[in-house]
């Protein structure tokens, strides 16, 4: 996006619509990144080619991109909302134009974040990358509104972190929590520490997080069944309806304020690739909420596409993400 465009302009970048069914879900993405990514060679029938051979893709990235394109893969109709600046926004616009949602995209001065990364191994290792600058104060608002009238219409708003993570100040989160809450709007945060504590104010119909946020956010060890018990209520303590935690490959916990605390297995897929997991599961998972699926089973879908996602290095079908989740399992989670 150009510098000399005004910081309060925005773009209506129209995806693909492929797959739409009900349920319209918007999500707060500050930060889109282009992504350089250095992958295996083709697998010829006798293994991938060499490292010496990679194969070089270039994609739009960034948590938010996975959370969306997810959801649109799961039947919702999705708006991302994000800043876009500098010769990087420019090359980002086009890609992100044929994603399969919408994007609702504010002008910053600031050029867009990009990186590097090398995915021949497990785990994925950055190899360089170049962060945007914070956006100014007033690009900061023009973001906020602009998601706040985008999802005006919307089921569920699911609010990302922006990279790097002060990029935004803690009150947007909190001012933006709370005026989809009041609006009887689902909202779900994917965030991390400080910025899950400003949204946790808001007061979010779910948050979803990993074992170390969890940690993180109440300052105390959460390995535990005892310690992540403790850990979970005071997360419903501080505003939140329902939570989440993740734990990497092993099971997840699923607790609701005054009610159920499940422990969930994951569907056995084998070795893959970790990176974008939690992305595709709070995607799918905003998808099935958005479209009035069940607590519990829009959780066992949000568990299926990570799955799917790790399997199949980002190529997943919604088709497959349904089946997985049958495979999901359920038990009263150990106090």
């Amino acid at each position: 996006m150009s510098r000399q465009e005004s910081a309060h302009a925005d773009v209506r970048a129209r995806g693909r619509s492929v797959g739409r069914s009900r349920g319209r879900l918007v999500v707060l993405g500050p930060s889109p990144l282009l992504e350089v990514s250095i992958e295996p060679g083709p697998d010829t029938g006798h293994g991938v080619v060499p490292d010496t051979e990679p194969h070089i893709r270039v994609l739009p990235g960034g948590q938010a991109v996975w959370v969306a394109r997810m959801a649109a893969t799961m039947g919702a109709e999705v708006t991302m909302c994000g800043l876009l600046g500098g010769d990087t926004g420019e090359l980002l616009l086009p890609m992100l134009q044929r994603q399969p949602f919408d994007c609702r995209l504010v002008a910053t001065e600031a050029e867009s974040g990009c990186f590097v990364v090398d995915q021949r191994h497990e785990p994925a290792t950055e190899v360089a990358s170049d962060w945007a600058d914070p956006p100014s104060a007033e690009e900061v608002e023009a973001l906020v509104v602009a998601t706040v009238d985008e999802s005006a219409g919307a089921d569920v708003l699911v609010v990302c972190n922006p990279m790097p993570g002060d990029a935004l100040p803690p009150e947007a989160y909190a001012e933006l929590v709370a005026s989809a809450r009041t609006r009887g709007q689902t909202v779900i945060v994917d965030l991390s520490s400080p910025r899950l504590e400003a949204a946790l104010a808001g007061g979010p119909a779910v948050v979803k997080l990993n074992d170390w946020e969890l940690a993180e956010l109440v300052a105390a060890p959460v390995d535990d069944p005892a310690g992540r018990s403790a850990a979970v209520r005071r997360v419903l303590d501080l505003g939140a309806r329902a939570v989440v935690v993740t734990r990497g490959p092993s099971t997840v916990f699923a607790c609701r304020a005054g009610g159920e605390c499940v422990e969930m297995a994951p569907p056995r897929v084998g070795d893959g690739r970790a990176a974008g997991c939690g992305d595709a599961m709070t995607g799918a998972l905003g998808a099935a909420l958005a479209q009035g699926t069940p607590w519990l089973e829009a959780v066992s879908l949000g568990m299926a596409a990570g799955a799917a996602h790790y399997r199949g290095r980002g190529e997943s079908s919604r088709a497959a993400i349904e089946g997985l989740a049958h495979e999901v399992s359920r038990a009263p989670a150990r106090q």
